[in-house]
């Protein structure tokens, strides 16, 4: 039968591939993806039997390791591994056009193993994954014509069985050849996954149909109320009167209608033992509902009350070194003020200097001039402050310039002394 090759796995380098290695281009992965993952989660060394179908086509073959399909092909050696040294799984199987003939296709294991060496291999180790169109190739077929069998159990429309014997070629006959659109898968045994299952046809373990029975068949006993067990005794009182009745108008002796008097009175006593023992469990839940939500509201207040102790402890430190901030902030200023008051009279203690050098250079002598100069000097290198440099700098000006016109003075003296 004329067959596609189906490959959902992952590489040394890339992840499972969700849109799929290889795959036709009839076949929508998004649509059977989900089913997939379904088969993941307790995967064994045993192979899980696959079917997918929808539309026009079906997709059927294995979710297993690649190292089971070693055993089928010697080269698939090194390739069972990632890079990481995890174990390689996926889906393996093959997609075919539905057809109205009485002819299913034969899922070889063989066929599988050498599609993954001629499709994975070459692309094992590039780092972005992509997806193949193959060719069409012909795989075995034979002639089944058999009805799906009766389930062991159904949840939700959904068909559960033990013996997975001949429950494949029963769902690829219905896929195939009556072109239902249906799901199948053998060997899950995860219950939480067989609770939320997308598959239609599951084969299990007879402990997850015990637990399935268990859980969803067996309805839990609700606890009744007074006036119920009321009703029932009005019930039980009626039946006795209606018996006695019958039997005393079937003329029974007096032996069979007390016995049968003593059975209804025993019926009657069992029901309000189980009414009593109903409300006594109903009682004892309800007090520990009502124990546990008063644990549960202290715990709540107490949290509260440390948020709040919390709260006030922070809000007291930040005052704290607010307070600190501002006591840093003031002695600054103070140190600031004072060093502005030392400044202002070290300048006006270097004005009064200058002055002085000022008044001792207006003699008209040169020698007493150079002497201001050199005490204005001697006095910059000992009070090397700015204001003070300035004052100095402006008295040795200014004594230099009356030393000049000393100077000058006494050369036009001299020079009108010779001229007479």
């Amino acid at each position: 039968m004329k067959c596609f090759p189906v490959i959902y796995t992952r590489t040394a380098e890339c992840d499972y591939y969700p849109k799929f290695h290889v795959r036709p281009q009839f076949v929508n992965p998004d649509s059977m993806i989900n089913h997939i993952k379904d088969t993941t989660s307790d995967i064994s060394e045993k192979p899980k039997e696959f079917l997918f179908s929808e539309n026009n086509y079906c997709v059927f073959g294995y979710v297993c390791y690649v190292k089971y399909m070693i055993q089928y092909n010697d080269n698939l050696k090194g390739y069972e591994h990632d890079k990481f040294n995890r174990r390689i799984f996926g889906f393996f199987g093959f997609a075919v056009k539905k057809n109205n003939c009485e002819r299913i296709p034969i899922p070889d294991i063989k066929i599988c193993a050498e599609s993954f060496k001629k499709y994975i291999i070459p692309v094992w180790n590039k780092k972005l994954s992509s997806t193949i169109f193959p060719d069409e190739i012909d795989i075995p077929e034979k002639i089944f014509v058999k009805d799906i069998p009766k389930a062991e159990y159904m949840y939700k429309e959904k068909y559960f069985y033990t013996d997975s014997s001949g429950l494949f070629d029963n769902a690829l006959y219905m896929a195939v050849c009556n072109g239902e659109d249906i799901s199948y898968c053998s060997n899950i045994s995860d219950f939480d996954k067989l609770k939320k299952l997308h598959f239609d046809f599951v084969v299990t373990n007879s402990e997850c149909i015990q637990r399935f029975k268990h859980e969803f068949d067996v309805k839990p006993v609700k606890a009744e109320t007074e006036q119920n067990s009321i009703g029932k005794k009005e019930t039980v009182a009626s039946d006795l009167d209606n018996n006695a009745t019958l039997s005393l108008n079937d003329e029974t002796d007096d032996n069979n209608t007390e016995d049968i008097v003593k059975s209804i009175i025993g019926k009657t006593e069992q029901n309000e033992n189980d009414v009593r023992s109903k409300k006594k469990s109903a009682e004892r839940y309800h007090g520990l509902a009502e124990t546990s939500t008063g644990r549960y509201h202290r715990l709540v207040e107490t949290n509260y009350g440390l948020a709040e102790t919390s709260a006030e402890r922070y809000h007291g430190l930040a005052e704290t070194n607010y307070g600190l901030a501002e006591t840093s902030a003031e002695r600054h200023y103070g140190l600031a003020e004072t060093n502005y008051g030392l400044a202002e009279t070290s300048a006006e203690r270097y004005h009064r200097l200058a002055e002085k050098f000022i008044s001792k250079v207006m003699i008209k002598d040169t020698g007493i001039v150079l002497s201001a100069c050199i005490d204005a000097g001697c006095a910059i290198i000992s009070k090397p402050k700015v204001i003070a440099i300035g004052a100095v700098a402006a008295a040795f000006g200014a004594g230099y310039a009356l030393g000049c016109n000393v100077n000058e003075t006494k050369a036009v003296k001299r020079r009108n002394k010779n001229a007479k």
